[in-house]
């Protein structure tokens, strides 16, 4: 499945800013959501971006 989100500058600067802030808390959400590919490849696939 391709991602085909385009992120303008602003809004990744924004959501990196967002990731670093919370990453604790969105590293624990997607531990306790580890059940659900689905969600957990997505997470990666926003990573790796």
């Amino acid at each position: 499945m391709e991602n085909n989100v385009v992120w303008h500058p602003r809004a990744t600067r924004q959501f990196l800013k967002i990731d670093r802030r919370y990453r604790a808390a969105i590293e624990a959400k997607v531990a306790m959501l580890k059940d659900f590919p689905f969600l957990d490849g997505f997470y990666l696939d926003v990573k790796q971006t």
